[in-house]
């Protein structure tokens, strides 16, 4: 089984937005032809014709069909897939020419409330790179009821109650499911979510989607998704854990997904010791990742899956190389005890799970 296994790089699907770029570029290097604009580019998550491994023997199979083959265990360990047999997971890079839709996603509960196929979704955003002054759009007032949000959003004046926050390269913005947001103009980021598809907009600046048409609205579904949100916004911390040759930073933490930003400067083992598999999107730098008998040459934007049955990758810098890993944790061990032994506070460990409400970790540390 174990030669069945190694790193596969995953081929990205562009997606049209109205709201997306001209010059693909801006995301991280993607060159893609399009007539429209490509607001994002998938690159796991199991929708359409995605997913397809490009190199190795698997290479032209999708992850569904090496799911069927290899087992889910293998591939994907203790986070299994979704209801639906999708990936748990969904990741894109994302580049914005003007501000998405003022948006909420449904929770677990309101999805089976509203039911008509909606999914939950809980996400979080790196960022890689904004224009002067890029910023994201981040709940509302303090004290204004979903009721009120609606009626604002219905009248064209939702943009009077809403927080803004300034963001920079390297931060991270965690979204649970029921926060009012928005990703605004001239901000690239990268986006780990649950995954589902499904987004309720509030407000939409009354512009036509890519069909001429105004795009729907879901003022309805939005207010009953909503969360009332009595914290100031805060960006997520950065707690750092060095290893030998670099160091990992724990960025953002439910029972979703664990978001990671890790740098290595030296040739190194990795220690794949997740309940479930690693995703690796290659952010700055160049080098090799090597495990299950095979060397995978990478650079900038690549996207890397570590199936859950690898045991540990070899990484092998060109001068220094970061990636953004993502995977779905057991977070006791692969999160508070790890920090624990770090040194880290209770208090410290909890504020990877966001400021706000459905903060996953609180439960388990107090």
């Amino acid at each position: 089984m174990q030669e069945l296994l190694y790193p596969m790089k995953l081929v990205g699907r562009p997606v049209n937005r109205v709201w997306g770029v001209t010059d693909t570029t801006s995301l991280l290097g993607y060159n893609i032809e399009s007539s429209d604009p490509i607001g994002e580019v998938w690159t796991l998550g199991d929708w359409e014709d995605g997913d397809r491994v490009l190199n190795g023997p698997h290479e032209g199979k999708t992850i569904t069909s090496l799911v069927e083959e290899i087992g889910v265990k293998q591939m994907f360990g203790t986070a299994g897939l979704t209801k639906s047999k999708r990936t748990p997971l969904l990741v894109k890079w994302i580049a914005a020419s003007t501000d998405l839709s003022i948006q909420v996603h449904p929770d677990e509960e309101t999805a089976l409330k509203v039911g008509s196929g909606a999914e939950p979704k809980t996400e979080c955003w790196y960022i890689l790179d904004t224009d002067p002054g890029g910023a994201v759009i981040y709940g509302v007032r303090t004290g204004v009821p979903a009721e009120k949000v609606g009626e604002l959003a219905r009248n064209g004046q939702l943009e009077a109650v809403i927080n803004k926050i300034e963001v920079h390269p390297g931060d991270v913005v965690f979204v649970p499911a029921g926060m009012v947001h928005a990703i605004c103009a001239g901000v690239r980021l990268l986006e780990v979510q649950q995954n589902s598809d499904t987004t309720y907009r509030l407000y939409d600046y009354n512009r036509p989607g890519l069909d001429g048409k105004p795009r729907p609205l879901h003022v309805d579904q939005a207010v009953r998704s909503i969360k009332p949100c009595d914290e100031k916004p805060a960006l997520n911390p950065v707690i750092e854990l060095p290893f030998s040759g670099g160091v990992r930073k724990f960025r953002a933490a439910c029972r979703h997904f664990l978001l990671e930003e890790v740098h290595v400067r030296e040739a190194t083992t990795l220690n794949l010791s997740y309940g479930s598999f690693m995703f690796s999107s290659i952010i700055r730098g160049t080098g090799v990742f090597e495990a299950g008998g095979r060397r995978v040459e990478v650079s900038v934007p690549d996207n890397i899956f570590l199936p859950a049955g690898l045991s540990e990758v070899k990484i092998e810098p060109g001068e220094t190389i970061s990636f953004v890993a993502s995977s779905v944790p057991r977070l006791k061990q692969d999160v508070i005890e790890p920090l624990r032994e770090g040194g880290f506070s209770d208090r410290v460990i909890i504020s990877l799970g966001g400021n706000v409400f459905g903060n996953d970790l609180v439960p388990l540390v107090y």
